[in-house]
């Protein structure tokens, strides 16, 4: 593999050679949610939240969150709309995967992305985060990094199930 690309997520079991980490980002407006795999895609585990700032800022704040932890997969969460249509959340997460590509930072260099439908996510996480307080957890960023976790761990459903289904939200074209 030569360079960050993007490619359907249910090809990620078979482009990838396990055992490799996978991580995920919850891109929103204001912040970035990540989590991380184990390499045998077992546990799921939120990592940090990111403030985000302009694109330069951005991806340097990403190198130094998984930078090092030697990523075969990164798993971004696409905000489809409840119909399954994609509005203008989700072509604005679009962009800032393809302007990771763009920049092809050497710390993805063996990286590949895919995208997996978000929805419901962010209500997953307020579920998973029931023990903090609900302010509490929004202004730690916490519910960003959960919600990371949510899509991550959809995804490795996903792949441990082998589903492929053509016209699912999670298969997208690759570029």
């Amino acid at each position: 593999m030569n360079g960050l690309s993007i490619h359907p997520l249910a090809d990620f079991a078979q482009i990838l050679q396990r055992p490799v980490r996978l991580a995920a980002l919850d891109i929103g407006t204001r912040t970035i949610g990540i989590a991380l795999s184990t390499p045998d895609w077992q546990t799921v585990l939120p990592l940090t939240t990111l403030t985000r700032s302009k694109w330069s800022q951005d991806l340097l704040a990403l190198e130094k969150a998984l930078k090092g932890y030697e990523i075969g997969g990164l798993v971004i969460g696409l905000p489809f709309n409840m119909d399954g249509s994609e509005g203008p959340r989700a072509q604005g997460v679009r962009q800032v995967a393809y302007n990771l590509v763009k920049a092809n930072p050497a710390w993805l260099s063996h990286c590949i992305i895919g995208f997996c439908d978000e929805r419901h996510s962010s209500s997953t996480a307020h579920d998973m985060s029931a023990h903090l307080k609900l302010k509490r957890a929004k202004e730690s960023g916490a519910l960003d990094a959960l919600a990371a976790t949510d899509i991550l761990g959809r995804a490795l459903n996903i792949l441990k199930a082998g589903q492929h289904v053509a016209g699912n939200p999670e298969e997208t074209e690759s570029q």
